[in-house]
């Protein structure tokens, strides 16, 4: 009896929760929606993918760039707080690098990601509505930046 009266309730919820879903109900109100092909369209927003660009290199901290290449090289020896301490400088100084262990996948990801941004920021710069001078400008930070990420590149991994 009590399971009849379970199947009863549950055939009554479910067909409630149906006939309650209406298609406006699912539709999402894309006011304020940002999208790539209604970015760019201004010069305020082509300076904010500028500043895009920019952030990455706030990414690499101290730690990572200057003694991740110190340790690589003989300017000091890794200590810290013993072989353990940050294990993917340490491989570094120790040349126990190996492509599955070290800092190596950090590095890759932060330099193109500065890529990537750049060139979607050159690809839509053309069709962005502002002043000659301030695109050229735009232009040039962004491909000066490319390129130092680029040069990262070629000095961590070379060819």
């Amino acid at each position: 009896m009590k399971l009849n009266r379970l199947k009863i309730f549950a055939a009554v919820v479910a067909v409630v929760l149906i006939a309650s879903c209406k298609e406006e109900f699912l539709e999402v109100d894309s006011n304020g929606l940002i999208t790539e092909d209604s970015f760019y369209q201004i010069e305020e927003q082509a300076f904010g993918a500028l500043i895009a660009v920019y952030d990455v290199l706030g990414w690499d901290t101290f730690v990572n760039r200057t003694v991740g290449l110190n340790a690589a090289s003989d300017d000091f020896y890794t200590g810290g707080g013993g072989s353990g301490d940050v294990g993917e400088i340490q491989v570094w100084s120790t040349y126990t690098l190996t492509p599955t262990f070290g800092p190596q996948a950090e590095y890759w990801r932060k330099a193109y990601s500065g890529v990537f941004r750049a060139n979607v920021l050159l690809q839509k710069l053309p069709d962005t509505d502002m002043g000659a001078s301030t695109k050229t400008r735009f232009e040039a930070e962004t491909k000066a930046l490319r390129a130092y990420f680029y040069f990262d590149l070629v000095r961590f991994f070379k060819n």
